[in-house]
């Protein structure tokens, strides 16, 4: 449903500024209400298992394998990247350095072929060695973003669109 993908996105969001815990509660809420959308599976998946990297690698890296198992076989080439950076960001968390680059070039092909240039930068950045910000540290980036109540707008969201109403 909708209020799955917006969940799973704000999840993304979240991991990217390394607010783990915040980004693992929005992947349940994206997990419960994704209603078999695929999407938005890929996107908790990888996203949950970005989070998790700092303290379980194992699930971690089970997650994001299947991320990339689930988005394989699709057309979808921005879900496929995504859940190889997501991956490949485990990957670099567990120590496994050749491997995380591999991913992160796998991933950097398929950006480029969708002209996704956002998305080409951070797979270069990781497959050149560059460490993510989120993988990196799990403490919050200092960026303005900060200061946008990303969790305040994702239950607004979800009541505006249960009420139908989004004006």
């Amino acid at each position: 449903t909708s209020a799955g993908q917006a969940a799973s996105l704000l999840a993304r969001a979240l991991v990217e500024q390394g607010r783990g815990e915040e980004a693992l509660a929005e992947t349940t809420f994206a997990e419960e209400h994704a209603g078999g959308d695929l999407k938005t599976t890929i996107t908790w998946l990888g996203v949950r298992g970005e989070a998790l990297a700092q303290v379980d690698l194992e699930d971690a890296l089970a997650l994001t394998e299947r991320a990339v198992e689930l988005a394989g076989p699709t057309d979808a080439l921005p879900d496929k990247a995504d859940a190889l950076m997501a991956h490949a960001r485990v990957l670099q968390a567990a120590g496994l350095q050749d491997e995380a680059r591999a991913a992160a070039e796998k991933a950097r092909v398929l950006y480029v072929e969708k002209d996704h240039a956002v998305g080409v930068r951070r797979a270069e950045e990781l497959a050149g060695g560059a460490q993510p910000e989120a993988v990196a540290s799990p403490a919050r980036s200092s960026g303005a973003i900060d200061d946008v109540d990303l969790a305040g707008f994702l239950e607004r969201y979800i009541a505006a669109w249960q009420g139908d109403d989004l004006e």
